[in-house]
């Protein structure tokens, strides 16, 4: 895969092979999906667990069942590795996790590699940057519960806690869809890192006559923010009426139809909310 620069990396439940996941990676230049991982170490060796992020690097750790878990970077694409700080026993990070950098460049100073459990508000991060001696990361693994309201069960149960969904990242501010009135900035500015959730308001773009139900992502481009719809005609989701990108306007905090993207591609997770270019 050397020379590629266009891959994605994904995990495939292998049903031939005892349901374990199984990763793959696909190169769009090449057209080929790989299947065999032993020409890369970095990945199989010690049954690692791997997040792939929007930004091309994947995040790589090799289990430990007695002490802390080694952690790294790794770009499929230039072999390049950055060492991370140890996850230690406590942090049990879901497999299915979203993982994402903060910032394009993984060396940016202020980078930061963070992931949203599925189905526990929960998020982990720590610092990418070097501590100067060329060892890991300056800074720990943290743990944060955060609190974005409730969502309210259909068949009348109690409401539970709701979860970040679909992200994206913009020159290292965090941002999702909190509703359809607004939107919320999770940063990392103040002195403890802590995330700080801030709200604005945007209204969700309306669909088109006919289409009452669709698929969104959000999805940084050239340190620009879109959003990505698949709209479906009715409720039908094997009948899509339309494709729309809009584009977020900060300066009147609204989405801005577009119309090309130049020679962008866009590549959406199906079910994952999660989106890359």
């Amino acid at each position: 895969m050397d020379g590629y620069r266009a891959i994605v990396g994904y995990k495939h439940r292998n049903y031939f092979n005892g349901d374990a996941d199984q990763m793959l990676m696909f190169s769009i230049s090449q057209k080929s999906l790989h299947t065999s991982m032993e020409s890369e170490p970095d990945l199989v060796a010690n049954k690692n667990v791997c997040w792939t992020t929007p930004q091309g690097w994947m995040l790589v750790v090799s289990p430990s069942p007695s002490s802390a878990s080694t952690a790294w970077l790794w770009n499929p694409g230039t072999k390049n590795k950055i060492a991370l700080p140890d996850l230690e026993e406590e942090h049990h990070i879901p497999t299915g996790s979203k993982c994402l950098l903060t910032h394009r460049d993984a060396t940016h100073p202020e980078c930061l590699v963070v992931l949203f459990a599925y189905k526990e508000p929960n998020m982990w991060y720590c610092k990418v940057g070097n501590d100067g001696d060329g060892g890991g990361g300056s800074s720990s693994w943290s743990l944060y519960t955060y609190d974005i309201g409730d969502y309210d069960v259909p068949s009348g149960e109690p409401p539970s806690k709701d979860v970040v969904s679909s992200v994206a990242a913009i020159q290292g501010e965090i941002f999702f869809i909190s509703s359809a009135e607004d939107m919320c900035a999770i940063n990392f500015c103040n002195s403890s890192q802590q995330p700080e959730f801030q709200y604005f308001d945007v209204s969700m773009v309306d669909f088109p006559q006919g289409m009452n139900s669709g698929c969104t992502w959000l999805v940084e481009h050239g340190d620009e923010l879109y959003l990505a719809c698949v709209m479906f005609v009715g409720f039908d989701a094997d009948n899509i009426g339309a494709i729309h990108v809009f584009r977020m306007d900060f300066s009147t905090e609204a989405w801005c139809r577009v119309r090309d993207i130049g020679d962008a591609v866009f590549l959406l997770e199906y079910g994952g909310n999660m989106g890359a270019s």
